[in-house]
């Protein structure tokens, strides 16, 4: 409790220091290799989104303005501003920034003058120089009738998993007062425990704690608080949906629980989904429950009790409706904004795991064999 105060004393302090920073002119020049005309656009969030447009001269192009800290933004060819494989970001900064861009697709080459955009590119070097490591992994597509193989996959997945958390975390913690942390973070914040969060969120200064993404990645360390590792799991009482049967978190004391949060809309869920039946028969005799809760649009509910059916997912089956989201769904009780996300439960009703995506997965189901072998 002493801690939360000392945290919204520290934002409200800097909110008034941040509030008075004076702003200053950005100018950004660039230009792109083999296209002589056509116009640019830029797009960034101050206090407002702003999309302004260049016209491209030669190959040249330039815009300007004025922020007071470092704010990310990203050029397009095209005015449908959607964020896509060619949307290119740039870490403004208040200063001149010189850009080298090169065309179909439009991609980045060089950018020069602004230290946060370098810091960014750091983190992104590293992530890719691990992935680089682990290409061979990563790129295999493995038969699920080789057991031994599939083991081996599984592990070497959790092993990237680990590294890319090391690598990341040590980033966060090397550049406190980088605003490239608190922009990762506010995406990223679902890898991190509450501790390593708090950690870096103290030392980012009053300043960043105040920013935006600041601001955000706090109010998410208040909501991940509960129902994160170490924490009794909120209790759940909802209607199954296939079965409209009343469940009760609490009945499955005494046994290992695996909740899935899903969707039919999510092709990463979708995928999982067999091999998440075959573990249920795997531990079809032992003190093992699992519940998988859909996440998705009333309209939806039919496609999602069509792939219960044809998968087998003989298990709890429950709804968390996207068409009214409130306080007391699951989704939200549970604080999930990644899918699919997978929770494993410990017989005392404890959170002994919180996971999400393919290498959450398997890192959950490690921990189960271990738990129950």
């Amino acid at each position: 409790m002493k801690k939360n105060l000392i945290h919204i004393t520290l934002l409200l302090f800097a909110g008034n220091v941040f509030s008075q920073a004076p702003d200053s002119a950005f100018k950004i020049k660039g230009h792109i290799a083999n296209l002589d005309k056509g116009t640019i656009y830029f797009n960034y969030f101050y206090n407002k989104s702003i999309v302004d447009s260049s016209k491209i001269v030669n190959g040249n192009f330039e815009f300007s303005g004025k922020i007071a800290y470092p704010v990310i933004g990203y050029l397009k060819l095209s005015n449908n501003l959607a964020i896509d494989h060619t949307s290119q970001y740039i870490f403004l900064e208040p200063t001149l920034i010189n850009v080298a861009l090169t065309d179909k697709p439009l991609s980045t080459v060089k950018v020069q003058g602004s230290k946060t955009h370098d810091e960014l590119m750091a983190w992104k070097n590293a992530d890719n120089d691990l992935k680089q490591i682990f290409s061979r992994v990563l790129n295999y597509t493995p038969d699920k009738k080789d057991t031994i193989n599939l083991k081996n996959y599984e592990d070497s997945l959790v092993l990237y998993n680990k590294q890319k958390h090391l690598v990341e975390y040590d980033f966060f913690k090397s550049h406190p007062k980088s605003y490239v942390t608190p922009y990762l973070l506010a995406i990223h914040y679902h890898y991190y425990t509450v501790e390593e969060l708090n950690e870096i969120y103290n030392n980012m200064g009053a300043i960043l704690q105040a920013s935006i993404n600041g601001k955000y990645l706090l109010t998410n360390i208040a909501k991940i608080a509960g129902n994160s590792v170490g924490t009794m799991a909120t209790n759940i009482i909802s209607r199954d949906y296939i079965n409209n049967k009343v469940f009760n978190l609490l009945s499955l004391r005494g046994k290992y629980v695996m909740i899935d949060f899903w969707g039919s809309w999510c092709q990463p869920c979708i995928k999982l989904l067999p091999d998440l039946v075959e573990e249920n028969k795997k531990y079809k005799n032992k003190d093992i429950a699992f519940v998988s809760i859909a996440d998705d649009y009333n309209a939806n509910q039919n496609k999602c009790k069509e792939i219960v059916s044809k998968l087998g997912m003989n298990w709890v089956n429950l709804w968390s409706s996207q068409d009214k989201k409130d306080i007391n769904g699951i989704t939200t009780v549970y604080n999930v904004g990644v899918f699919p996300t997978f929770i494993l439960i410990d017989p005392n009703g404890k959170v002994i795991a919180r996971e999400d995506g393919e290498y959450g997965y398997f890192k959950c189901k490690a921990l189960l064999f271990e738990k129950c072998k």
